[in-house]
């Protein structure tokens, strides 16, 4: 964006310097048609440039608006998928305590074997949670590519936190 500021700025000198290489001279003839014709076409080129300013002004404040706005719309995301990571994990949690209870006590899966509602139940919450880090990989994915830094390297240790602890 700085690239095409100074584009721009080199724009209006040129610009400058052609205006100024038309000179005005104030003389008492001044009302005569050719002078104030002149006069309206150096007014006409200033409002122009003044125009030409005020567009190219207009256009980068909206290309940074549209880059604000799709950055809002990616963290909005990221958000979301987290904290459905988030709230993944934590079901994936409880499941695995509730298999710890029962394989304690020696009632896992119980009477029915595979037809047991709690392997359903468990699967399950399996399954929303391979889909929520599936989302999170997507986004965390395009958050990297688009901002670095953090993105790169911490979705990393996040993923090697749940690497651990299953």
């Amino acid at each position: 964006m700085k690239n095409i500021l100074l584009i721009w700025l080199a724009g209006f000198f040129m610009a400058g310097l052609i205006l100024g290489i038309v000179s005005i001279s104030v003389s008492p003839n001044l009302v005569t048609f050719s002078q104030v014709h002149d006069l309206f076409e150096i007014f006409g080129a200033v409002a122009t440039v003044l125009a030409v300013g005020i567009a190219i002004y207009g256009l980068n404040t909206w290309q940074t608006e549209i880059g604000a706005a799709s950055d809002h719309e990616l963290a909005r995301r990221l958000a979301v998928s987290l904290r459905r990571y988030k709230l993944s994990v934590v079901d994936a949690w409880h499941c695995a305590e509730s298999c710890s209870v029962q394989l304690k006590h020696q009632s896992w899966i119980g009477p029915g074997g595979r037809k047991n509602i709690l392997v359903e139940i468990h699967e399950k919450k399996i399954k929303a949670l391979q889909d929520a880090r599936l989302d999170l990989d997507c986004v965390a994915l395009e958050a990297s590519v688009i901002w670095g830094g953090v993105f790169d390297t911490g979705f990393h240790q996040l993923y090697q936190l749940e690497k651990n602890c299953s």
